[in-house]
């Protein structure tokens, strides 16, 4: 990959990922639309899923690699509540 297509795919994952940012501030992630994430970001949504798959995906790639096992854990709905006994 040329260096200007490797500051281009840069610059466009930035923007995806401060789009993101931005609407993390005032909404959660399923209330997100990627159309309206690529609308800030000032690309197609073609162009969205050529980078990420899912906007699941794009929050992982914000978090450091260290954290990105325990997203799983925010997805796996919790077992039942424990009884406390009397």
């Amino acid at each position: 990959m040329s260096e200007l297509r490797q500051r281009k795919f840069a610059r466009t994952r930035l923007a995806l990922a401060g789009a993101l940012s931005n609407a993390l501030a005032q909404q959660t992630l399923p209330e997100i639309s990627v159309k309206a994430l690529c609308r800030e970001a000032e690309v197609s949504e073609a162009t969205f899923f050529n980078y990420f798959p899912s906007k699941q995906e794009l929050m992982e790639a914000r978090l450091p690699r260290d954290c990105r096992p325990f997203i799983s854990c925010l997805h796996t709905p919790p077992g039942p509540a424990p009884v406390v006994p009397d």
